[in-house]
């Protein structure tokens, strides 16, 4: 016969057993997949002096273009609300960045970005507008399979993904950018970026 306490003793084990399944279970369901490696972005800020993508921060990358006429401008709209969000968390700047990288640098120069940027008041302490030449912005577009051509009559076509990227430069998660009057699932990002800087 098995004595009471050793009943009660296998019960215990049993249920700090099935405790530590179903956590593992559920960081298994909550962990966000490493999709890419980025390996190096070389291009200069609009706004500041001096920008290291390489800094150990959470960030939102976007890419953009100033002649566009819906997706992008309404983007940086949805993107404008992240910022005030991010600032209410105390994350913005410190711990997260948003990143948006023009597809079009030989428009889009340093003047023409910065007053961009005013039209959606962008803050430069955590909110970076990047641009590089042709051949750059090709290159760091191919590491996030971001896919754009500028057409002959001067429009740029692209692909309407956004990606958060963790500090160790892994892209985490793709998500849509404003398109067909949705607004970008700010909550969504959010609760992955959360995620990122638990495991921090």
């Amino acid at each position: 016969m098995i004595s009471k306490k050793t009943k009660i003793g296998i019960v215990v084990f049993l249920i700090l057993i099935s405790s530590i399944l179903l956590y593992k279970l559920w960081d298994i369901q909550t962990r966000l997949p490493i999709l890419n490696k980025i390996e190096e972005v070389s291009l200069e800020s609009a706004l500041l002096d001096e920008y290291t993508f390489d800094n150990d921060k959470v960030k939102i990358v976007a890419f953009i273009f100033t002649n566009c006429p819906d997706i992008c401008p309404m983007t940086m709209i949805d993107l404008a609300k992240m910022q005030n969000m991010l600032k209410e968390k105390g994350w913005f700047g410190e711990r997260v960045e948003i990143v948006a990288i023009t597809l079009d640098p030989v428009i889009d120069t340093k003047e023409v970005l910065r007053k961009y940027a005013n039209n959606f008041n962008v803050d430069p302490m955590g909110w970076h507008i990047l641009r590089g030449t042709e051949v750059q912005t090709k290159e760091v577009a191919d590491q996030f399979q971001m896919v754009f051509k500028k057409e002959e009559n001067g429009f740029v076509t692209h692909s309407t993904n956004m990606y958060v990227v963790d500090t160790e430069n892994n892209i985490r998660s793709i998500h849509d950018m404003a398109i067909g009057g949705k607004q970008v699932n700010i909550d969504e990002i959010l609760e992955n970026i959360t995620r990122l800087l638990d495991k921090n």
